[in-house]
């Protein structure tokens, strides 16, 4: 990793590794979002040592996946969230679960209907490893010294994308919102049941940057956000959506331009690491 910024909450300011030296024995939380092209694998590594898996990314980047799991010095994996059964999020699911030890797979109901799911499940079979269908409601008050709350879906519907789990994770003051690849709908649903509960200081930007509601970008209100993107036939990111976070003066970081993106945060404030290109 290159490149070094910090964020501290209200405002940014930028400062050397050294300046933060003394906090390198305290506990983080790591959010590493990997390139994937267009598509999702993110790798959070939680304050007392547990990790979790976000989604693998199309099937052609399962190695890929696996092996920065591996080279980030984890060889198990406590968790691994599949958010919806889109081939850019669950293809490369199957090679990790090969090459890397899993305790525990979340699922949304999706599972018992969508045939995508199908490589997963005779994985999940083959190794014996639990699997749990989570929906909204479901809170984890201490995983691994992290706070998670699974904010969505309630039930799912004819639309993948809008059947994302989407979560929250909260380490002291800092939160992360991971909302998968929900759209319009879904994001109305959440600012219809949540609206201030939104808020997070980091955004994994949902659906690769298609357009999004200007008034969740807004409950949101991130201050820093990470789009997860590649060369694709569907336009995105959109453009307009991307103003939204500029005019709000919020930091994007895109996979596309910067490669993996480690965002780290010691629950009073943020900062990340890019592989700048």
């Amino acid at each position: 990793m290159r490149f070094l910024k910090i964020l501290i909450p209200l405002f940014f300011i930028f400062i050397s590794v050294h300046a933060f030296s003394s906090s390198n024995n305290a506990a983080l939380f790591e959010a590493h979002f990997i390139p994937v092209n267009y598509g999702d694998s993110i790798l959070l590594k939680l304050p007392q040592g547990e990790t979790i898996l976000i989604d693998g990314g199309a099937e052609e980047y399962g190695e890929k996946v696996a092996r920065y799991i591996e080279d980030s010095g984890v060889h198990r994996l406590e968790i691994v969230v599949i958010t919806h059964g889109h081939p850019d999020h669950i293809g490369g699911i199957p090679t990790v679960l090969e090459r890397i030890p899993v305790n525990e797979i979340w699922v949304n109901q999706d599972i018992f209907a969508n045939r995508a799911y199908v490589p997963i499940y005779e994985a999940i079979r083959k190794r014996t490893i639990p699997w749990k269908v989570i929906r909204r409601g479901r809170n984890w008050d201490n995983l691994g010294g992290a706070e998670i709350e699974c904010l969505h879906p309630a039930i799912v519907s004819h639309d993948p994308n809008d059947n994302s789990i989407v979560l929250k994770f909260r380490f002291h003051k800092v939160t992360f919102l991971f909302p998968g690849d929900i759209t319009h709908r879904a994001e109305k649903e959440l600012l219809g049941i949540y609206r201030d509960r939104l808020k997070a200081d980091a955004l994994k930007i949902p659906h690769h940057g298609h357009p999004s509601l200007n008034s969740f970008i807004e409950a949101v209100d991130p201050k820093i956000a990470v789009l997860t993107i590649g060369p694709n036939p569907y336009g995105a990111p959109d453009p307009q959506t991307l103003r939204v976070y500029s005019e709000r003066d919020c930091p994007v970081l895109r996979t596309d331009q910067s490669g993996a993106i480690v965002i780290k945060t010691d629950g009073k404030k943020i900062w990340w690491e890019t592989d700048e290109r």
